[in-house]
């Protein structure tokens, strides 16, 4: 009987170009899909305010600025479109997301049992919840395509021996590294792992001198730091900011909700000591959910007293509180994290976005219709028999993170090296939120679910980093 096995004198250039061909194929299915169901994208409040930055060039959030840039840039031929804007966004994080994921899939070796790896692979990119997704203006998906294109770069970087292609892919993965922290603040958590990736490939490219690869390495770090700060000017230029500096406004909301958690579970805690009254303290276990910070403001005489204090304040009072009640602090943080992983009791978290929705005011500015039409309707339908299940579930994602990392620590090396940073800053993006976390909403996590994706799928084509013993990648 003849061995599925391929023979070492296999060699890899015909089988992974029909296999990536294949995933092409699939990919361009997926875009498709993600388009049709987008019809021009759904915006919710976020998105709205963002879209009105855009318009005006003035910030009206505390949002930073950047996707506001990328908004207007993208929208404005003559005049700002909100709908040009909105469709062209959605195809750029379908580009983003599904070439990320293309650009890692893709084999790169000879490896025993192809297709059913590819089948495999193309079942993985076909899921539903990242086409939904796919068609949402949201800065969250925004940083998730982008961390998928860096990440993809990166590891097709790792895995071909040319120089050319090597520096090329690198050089693109430094620059997507470079935009995370403008996108959103968990970018900063995310962007120095993804930039280590273009280093390695630089630092592991076999028959270059040494004192070239350090210079090439020397240059991606400038790539970096003038990617960052000229996106940062890009974006400020575009979008005068109101003053207001989003990673402490973040921090502040980070603050209240622990705060309130804390008097919640304590019979008189900082803030009783601080002023507030024995019924607001009630009214405010009334209100309080680990679900989400949005209820806090109907507890008027607490939104009051810590709507008066600074960031500074509002910091020595959290530390001082979650040093004085620790347990109680836990306590919120265990039960916030938990509603994030999609586990519980509790009310509201949001699956998935569909539609268009934000303040009557904004959206007429606009010219935008609010609600709902008959294709979102007929996607929620699609959708909705998949809430509750592992498709939406944090934590069954967290579960399949943490066994294709156990995979990755039994690999050669390099690429043992190589997939260990991905996992390692999907870990602790998760950690992170058991942390900061402020809502229980599916998009949070989003871009934990595309990088777990992203590993599944690399790991089921075979992917090893060139150089590895017994690997030989692309030319």
């Amino acid at each position: 009987m003849t061995s599925p096995r391929l023979s070492r004198d296999a060699t890899p250039d015909t089988a992974p170009i029909l296999a990536t061909v294949v995933l092409a194929l699939v990919c361009f299915f997926a875009i498709a899909s993600a388009t049709h169901w987008a019809d021009g994208g759904h915006v919710s409040l976020d998105a709205v305010q963002q879209l009105v930055e855009a318009a005006t060039g003035a910030s009206v959030s505390w949002s930073p600025p950047f996707m506001s840039a990328v908004l207007q840039w993208l929208g404005t031929d003559v005049a700002f479109d909100p709908v040009v804007a909105m469709e062209r966004f959605v195809q750029l994080l379908v580009l983003l997301l599904y070439g990320g994921l293309l650009l890692a899939a893709a084999p790169v070796r000879a490896v025993p049992w192809l297709w059913p790896r590819v089948v495999a692979a193309s079942l993985l990119l076909l899921h539903p919840v990242l086409m939904a997704y796919a068609g949402i203006v949201w800065k969250d998906v925004l940083l998730a395509a982008i961390v998928a294109g860096a990440f993809g770069a990166g590891l097709a970087s790792l895995a071909h021996r040319g120089v050319g292609s090597r520096v090329a892919l690198a050089a693109l993965c430094m620059f997507f590294a470079a935009l995370m922290p403008h996108v959103r603040q968990h970018g900063m958590i995310l962007a120095p792992a993804v930039a280590l990736l273009p280093l390695l490939s630089i630092l592991w490219t076999d028959g270059l001198a040494r004192r070239l690869r350090l210079a090439l390495s020397v240059l991606l770090v400038l790539l970096f730091v003038g990617t960052l700060l000229g996106a940062g000017a890009w974006s400020d230029a575009r979008v005068r900011d109101d003053h207001s500096d989003s990673t402490s406004v973040g921090f502040r909301s980070v603050f209240i909700f622990d705060l309130a958690g804390i008097e919640a579970r304590v019979d008189a805690g900082p803030l009783r000591e601080r002023g507030l009254s024995v019924v607001d303290d009630a009214r405010l276990v009334e209100v309080y959910t680990p679900d989400r910070i949005d209820t806090l403001p109907g507890a008027a005489g607490f939104d009051a007293l810590v709507g008066a204090m600074s960031v500074r304040e509002l910091h020595g009072l959290w530390w001082r509180s979650v040093l004085r009640f620790p347990g109680a602090y836990f306590r919120h943080r265990a039960a916030v994290w938990t509603r994030m992983l999609g586990a519980g009791e509790g009310g509201v978290c949001l699956p998935v976005h569909l539609g268009i929705g934000g303040p009557e005011h904004q959206l007429a500015a606009l010219g935008l219709p609010g609600g709902t039409d008959t294709r979102d309707h007929r996607v929620y339908e699609r959708l909705q028999p998949l809430f509750g299940t592992p498709m939406f579930s944090q934590a069954w994602t967290l579960a399949a993170l943490m066994v294709v990392a156990l995979r990755i620590v039994f690999l050669p090396r390099r690429s043992r090296i190589a997939l260990g940073v991905p996992a390692l800053a999907a870990l602790a993006t998760y950690a992170s939120f058991a942390l900061v976390g402020i809502a229980c909403d599916y998009r949070y996590l989003f871009v934990g679910l595309v990088m777990t994706v992203l590993l599944w799928v690399v790991s089921i084509m075979g992917w090893r980093a060139s150089g590895d013993a017994g690997t030989e990648g692309l030319r």
